[in-house]
């Protein structure tokens, strides 16, 4: 095929459709994201068509959710139960501030800990910053 249509479909989401001139022989190839550390998902299905657009596939079934939790305690240590992924802690690091609490990432499965001065620890998700230099008028609870 040398002009017509170009669809290309990941996880029954049409990404791109496009009237295209390709030469007789194309060679397409896919990448499942940016390589980030938090560029973290699940592809199931690329359906590449040249021709007539193709009807994307049904969208993959929805993973259960995990059934499991974590605990961070005051010095960072992290106690994981069930099916909670374990990414790290700061159990053996020095902290200025006890660790106040735990938060999940959705996207990543990872998860933030904040210290009562404001720092921040992101095991598995993304770190956008932390508040452990900056005075604060209160402690973070």
């Amino acid at each position: 095929m040398l002009n017509g249509k170009l669809s290309v479909s990941v996880d029954g989401l049409a990404a791109f459709s496009e009237t295209v001139s390709l030469a007789p022989k194309v060679y397409l190839g896919f990448t499942g994201g940016t390589g980030g550390i938090t560029d973290v998902h699940r592809v199931s299905s690329v359906q590449i068509a040249a021709g007539a657009p193709a009807a994307p596939p049904a969208a993959p079934r929805q993973p259960s959710p995990p059934l499991g939790y974590r605990l961070v305690g005051s010095d960072g240590g992290l106690f994981r139960y069930g099916t909670a992924r374990f990414y790290g802690s700061t159990g053996g690091l020095h902290l200025n501030r006890p660790i106040v609490g735990i938060a999940g990432d959705p996207k990543t499965g990872g998860y933030w800990m904040v210290a009562s001065d404001g720092g921040l620890f992101a095991f598995h998700a993304p770190f956008f910053g932390s508040l452990g230099s900056m005075h604060l008028n209160s402690p973070i609870v």
